[in-house]
């Protein structure tokens, strides 16, 4: 009943007739049952849902929802997600600490505001298909904190090969 209401809210356009709340469903069963570590956690169907609409394949949504849950599994843990806000903190150090400032001036410097953000991938503050292309950009690891020290190290690199040929910067 559970996975019902929540695939309902998740596939909300067709109503509860809508073919891939089945999908849903069998999907997040199969994988609870054979991940019982993980099992199944709120926001999961956010998730798989866009495996579904971009696969429009049960065997093959399985699969990768499975192998990407076996990736981020820790962030459905409150230790897991502490370790994220934790992240973007130190991201926010490196990249924009006058942000970062007025956060903690206004008592928001836990970030706690972006759990859902963070474990979502913002799925449910934009229209479907901008969520979509959000994941895919999120998924690209392109903001963690060693590929903002790998374009720094890029951008230092670059630098000097420039000073040696006297082009100056």
């Amino acid at each position: 009943m559970f996975l019902e209401l929540i695939g309902t809210k998740t596939f909300s356009s067709k109503g509860p007739l809508n073919p891939n709340l089945t999908v849903l469903r069998e999907v997040l069963i199969t994988f609870a049952a054979f991940h019982p570590k993980i099992g199944y956690a709120q926001g999961m169907n956010d998730i798989l849902a866009r495996f579904l609409v971009v696969f429009d394949s049960e065997v093959e949504t399985y699969w990768c929802f499975s192998h990407y849950m076996s990736k981020i599994q820790e962030d459905f843990t409150e230790e897991g997600m502490v370790r994220k806000i934790e992240l973007v903190v130190e991201l926010l150090e490196e990249m924009d600490l006058e942000l970062l400032q007025h956060l903690r001036q206004h008592d928001m410097g836990d970030l706690m505001f972006c759990h859902r953000w963070l474990l979502l991938g913002f799925k449910r503050e934009m229209p479907f298909l901008d969520s979509l292309r959000c994941f895919e950009i999120l998924s690209s690891h392109h903001l963690e904190l060693s590929s903002l020290e790998a374009e720094t190290a890029r951008r230092k690199q670059t630098m000097k090969e420039f000073q040696n040929y006297g082009i100056c910067c």
